[in-house]
């Protein structure tokens, strides 16, 4: 199972009796008076999960914040470092954006995002209602959010075997929509920027471990995505003279800016908020970027004599 875009909130994966199990716990459970709210659904879910006990058992908590936060940053990761372990857990914190729980006899275990390979990451998160499938009841019961829904493949598969009349057979028998190309893939049209982008991405921008390679982290390749879209929005298009962070004046959030080669009057860059990457999608990014081409390339038509609708027009800075 995977989970994205952990930008303040906590993936929390368990395993037992033959199950395993992930929750994405919301980063608004920030204060003693949330947590109050939140707690007695945490133990509800835990109790319908049957997992059994948890004693002796490893849990995985993996945030964007890491094992070592402190302050209002730390209070979440820890407080449910706590709650796990006065029910007897092992609990291992682990530091990424994003993550994909998994078990093996009983033994939860975890694939960090960056780690992992894009295609994992590329669903757009959408669930079996974005497909006008009907809920499975069993999920709806232990599930903390009405969006909390099976995803796609195994939705699908449930809905062909037990067909209902909320779920047609028209949308069930549909096949899955075709998968886009994405930026990170030689055949899709802004690949080159891509590349280029990702080539000068600072290793300060995210949390490296010893021997990694910025431009192997999927959250980099997410980044650099992001920031490709950007740029043409920009009309940024290559000739990229540098990839750096910058904290603007007066703001707290750091920024992630790519500027092109020139003088320094005629100099245009391009930045996007890198908290705000980690919920993004590669997939919609990757789509975003290859109709941003296609205007391009028919705006630069002979018979288009609007100038107005050139892309290299755009003023927006910031995604």
């Amino acid at each position: 199972m995977v989970t994205d875009g952990l930008s303040g909130c906590v993936a929390v994966g368990l395993a037992g009796n033959g199950k395993v199990a992930l929750s994405h716990v919301y980063s608004g459970c920030d204060s003693e008076k949330a947590w109050g709210d939140y707690h007695p659904k945490l133990e509800a879910a835990l109790e319908s999960s049957g997992l059994g006990d948890l004693r002796g058992k490893k849990a995985v908590l993996v945030c964007a914040q890491g094992e070592n936060a402190a302050g209002q940053d730390g209070w979440l990761p820890g407080k449910l470092k706590t709650w796990l372990e006065s029910k007897g857990a092992v609990v291992e914190t682990r530091q990424d954006n994003g993550c994909r729980i998994s078990a093996a006899a009983d033994v939860v275990a975890s694939t960090l995002k960056k780690h992992d390979t894009a295609e994992n990451y590329s669903h757009g998160y959408q669930t079996s209602r974005d497909y006008g499938l009907s809920a499975d009841p069993s999920a709806e019961a232990v599930t903390l959010s009405k969006l909390g829904k099976p995803c796609y493949p195994a939705a699908l598969a449930q809905a062909r075997e037990t067909p209902s009349e909320s779920a047609p057979a028209l949308v069930v028998g549909a096949g899955k929509p075709a998968e886009p190309v994405l930026v990170n893939d030689k055949k899709h049209p802004m690949h080159g920027l891509y590349s280029e982008i990702l080539g000068k991405m600072p290793g300060d921008a995210f949390h490296l471990e010893e021997g990694e390679k910025v431009a192997d982290l999927f959250s980099a390749q997410q980044a650099a995505a992001a920031l490709t879209v950007a740029c043409m929005k920009r009309g940024i298009y290559g000739d990229i003279d540098e990839v750096k962070t910058f904290v603007p004046r007066g703001k707290e959030d750091t920024m992630l800016s790519a500027t092109e080669r020139g003088t320094s009057e005629s100099r245009t860059f391009a930045a996007v908020n890198l908290e705000d990457v980690c919920d993004m999608s590669m997939s919609k990014l990757s789509t975003e970027a290859a109709s941003l081409h296609a205007a391009r390339m028919l705006s630069a038509t002979p018979s288009n004599s609007n100038p107005s609708q050139t892309v290299g027009g755009a003023s927006t800075q910031h995604l």
